[in-house]
């Protein structure tokens, strides 16, 4: 008896240790695209930056300077939808508000199967 009941708890350990590892490596995912998405995104900026601090600021036009702060600055909101749609709940219920939209888009349309944007 006492072995049957050790030989469960140790599959207890096993499988919730797996279920922990599983989650670990999920969030250590999403941390390195998060941060890789934020230094991508910052590289053009930078890139400018040093031009014009250090290298022939001539070439730097403000159409051109214009481009990297957006990018760079576009990086507040991107970071949290990343982390927002990785999570397996929020991903779930945003598909089925969107599945739910088209439903009733295309039911307004009728049967010519034109689909336009869809409101938020």
């Amino acid at each position: 008896m006492k072995s049957y009941q050790t030989s469960v708890v140790i599959c207890k350990g096993r499988f919730s240790s797996q279920r922990r590892f599983r989650g670990e490596r999920k969030t250590a995912i999403t941390l390195l695209i998060t941060v890789g998405v934020f230094c991508i995104s910052w590289v053009p900026y930078v890139i400018i930056a040093m031009i014009g601090q250090f290298g022939n600021q001539s070439l730097l036009t403000p159409q051109l300077s214009v481009v990297p702060q957006l990018v760079a600055k576009m990086s507040t909101v991107t970071n949290p939808i990343l982390y927002s749609l990785s999570h397996p709940v929020v991903r779930r219920k945003l598909f089925l508000k969107l599945k739910h939209r088209m439903r009733n888009q295309i039911s307004e349309t009728g049967s010519s199967g034109r689909i336009e944007a869809i409101p938020m």
